[in-house]
């Protein structure tokens, strides 16, 4: 699709879609990167990835390299970190052309460093390592984060697995399940953990902010919930869905990884599969989805869906 097609869907969406106020200082941007603005602060605030995000990519796609360098100063995250990708990909697709995998580690920490830098955190030793050991594959027109080794899942005792350091563990006591994570021990309602499983999550991720606990639902190739509950008030305060990469996207060569890094009073999850990578960062407060961001824009990208059902 063209960039002059894409300008009237783009005013369309606009006037559907919530969440498409642009930062006020968008006037003095080229249209061409007010197109790739609307494009990806468009889709928001949807609660499942709308269709409008099969606009993202050519929108971002169509820009210069002058261009793409002003986004990454934007001030939404998520066009930011979507400006700050294409750049990478960029460089990736490359380096694809010039030998069969890897990457620069200098140019990778260059996105990393942006992302740093907006959130003022540590980036996850695994996403980060994912990231780094992501290449282009010339054929599919996609991107692959390979793992670099294995990923070391071990099984709770409510048949959820978690890669997280072997000191996390959930035990099962009557209608309570008791997890301990980071040297704090928490009670929570079997129930919880419970739904995590009715979501058809196969692993778990825990995170915890003062007496907040956080319980990420994930499986391969992607996280599927997000529970927040108080242990001090003894009552759950939210839960969301999360987009992680997209619907409908299964498999990959290596395990899916989620964390969650709690900061600014949000929690922003972090996931990483063979299919592609993203950031999702929620309100402590009530759940609301912030920003989100993900390298295949919610996309089946290199038919990896259509490969995999050919195998079946």
């Amino acid at each position: 699709m063209t960039m002059s097609a894409l300008t009237p869907f783009l005013t369309t969406v606009l006037l559907v879609f919530p969440g498409a106020n642009s930062d006020p200082t968008d006037d003095n941007v080229p249209d061409r990167c007010q197109l790739a603005i609307n494009a990806i602060t468009a889709v928001q605030a949807e609660r499942v990835p709308p269709p409008a995000v099969q606009m993202i990519a050519p929108a971002f796609e169509g820009l210069k390299k002058e261009d793409i360098e002003l986004l990454i100063q934007h001030k939404h995250n998520a066009v930011a970190f979507r400006a700050a990708w294409e750049r990478q990909k960029r460089q990736l697709f490359v380096a694809s052309n010039k030998r069969p995998s890897g990457t620069d580690e200098q140019k990778v920490d260059r996105f990393v460093g942006v992302l740093e830098g907006r959130l003022r955190v540590g980036i996850p030793v695994m996403w980060h390592d994912r990231v780094q050991n992501a290449y282009a594959n010339e054929r599919k027109k996609a991107i692959t984060f390979a793992s670099g080794g294995r990923v070391d899942y071990h099984m709770t005792a409510l048949g959820l697995a978690t890669a997280q350091p072997l000191h996390c563990s959930i035990l099962k006591s009557r209608d309570e399940a008791s997890v301990s994570f980071g040297g704090r021990s928490f009670t929570l309602p079997i129930e919880l953990v419970s739904r995590l499983k009715d979501t058809d999550a196969t692993n778990v991720t825990i995170g915890s902010h003062g007496d907040i606990c956080l319980l990420l639902g994930h499986s391969n190739p992607s996280a599927t919930i997000l529970i927040c509950y108080d242990t001090k008030l003894r009552q759950e305060l939210w839960q969301s869905r999360l987009w992680g990469i997209g619907p409908g996207l299964f498999g990959g060569i290596d395990a899916h990884v989620g964390e969650i890094v709690c900061h600014d009073e949000q929690a922003t999850v972090f996931g990483v599969s063979t299919l592609g990578a993203y950031i999702e960062s929620f309100r402590l407060k009530d759940g609301t989805a912030a920003w989100r961001f993900a390298t295949n824009d919610w996309r089946n990208v290199g038919g990896y869906l259509g490969d995999l059902q050919r195998k079946d």
